[in-house]
């Protein structure tokens, strides 16, 4: 399972490759830039670290790899920051994205819970409406 955090761009295209890979395809450069529709002179600088991706790839990168894709943009313009300001802003939003995916996740897997906060909703809009109609 796929865990929120920042990764580089190298890390997401690794997961790329494990992925295809794991669909019994090959995990060349090659075949990861044909996937993502990106040119291989893009993968190549990504490879040599002499770049990280734009948002557009991030998305696809995100998109194949089934996960937010505020977490792959986040993750690459903290890699890219000019600034510590920058890197430490774009950190931040990775884990409020990791802290907003831990709380839906509970929620979710806690349906009896929910649904006695949904109650406890309607109980509270109802008895509200009726003050207001007294």
């Amino acid at each position: 399972m796929h865990k929120t955090k920042l990764y580089k761009t190298n890390e997401y295209l690794d997961m790329v490759k494990n992925k295809l890979i794991s669909n019994g395809l090959s995990g060349s450069d090659y075949n990861i830039a044909k996937t993502l529709d990106i040119a291989q002179s893009a993968m190549s600088r990504y490879r040599n670290h002499r770049g990280t991706m734009d948002d557009k790839t991030c998305v696809k990168v995100a998109d194949y790899l089934r996960i937010d894709p505020m977490e792959v943009i986040a993750s690459a313009n903290a890699e890219r920051a000019q600034t510590k300001d920058d890197e430490k802003f774009w950190t931040g939003v990775v884990k409020r994205l990791s802290a907003t995916a831990a709380a839906v996740l509970l929620a979710t897997s806690l349906p009896h819970v929910s649904d006695d906060l949904s109650a406890q909703t309607m109980q509270a809009r109802n008895s509200a409406e009726h003050c207001i109609l007294c």
